[in-house]
C-alpha cells in the first residue's frame, strides 16, 4: 500500500504532466490557426491528437484513483447545451 506521502507525490507530478499536456494543446491550437503551410497544419493537427490522448489518459488515470474528482452536470443544464448546438453530433 502506498503511503499518504507517495500518494501527494503522485497527485503532484500527475497534476503538473495534465497542466502541461493542455498547454501544449493550447499552443498546437495556435500554432494550426496562424500556419498558412498544409503540411505543418496536417502536421500539427496529427501532434495535437496525439497530445489529447495522452492527456485524456493522465485525467483518466486520476480521475478513477480519486486524484481528480468531477461534479457530474445537472441534466437540466446538459439538455440546455446540447439544444443550442442540435446539429451538432456527440457520441457520448
Amino acid at each position: 500500500m502506498a503511503s499518504k506521502t507517495q500518494i501527494m507525490d503522485d497527485k503532484l507530478i500527475l497534476t503538473d504532466m495534465l497542466t502541461h499536456l493542455k498547454y501544449l494543446l493550447t499552443q498546437y491550437g495556435t500554432a494550426f490557426k496562424e500556419s498558412s503551410c498544409p503540411k505543418m497544419r496536417q502536421l500539427v493537427t496529427k501532434l495535437s491528437g496525439a497530445m489529447g490522448e495522452k492527456q485524456f489518459e493522465v485525467f483518466d488515470y486520476m480521475y478513477k484513483s480519486g486524484m481528480y474528482p468531477v461534479e457530474n452536470a445537472e441534466a437540466k443544464k446538459v439538455k440546455e447545451v446540447l439544444s443550442m448546438h442540435k446539429d451538432a453530433v456527440c457520441p457520448c
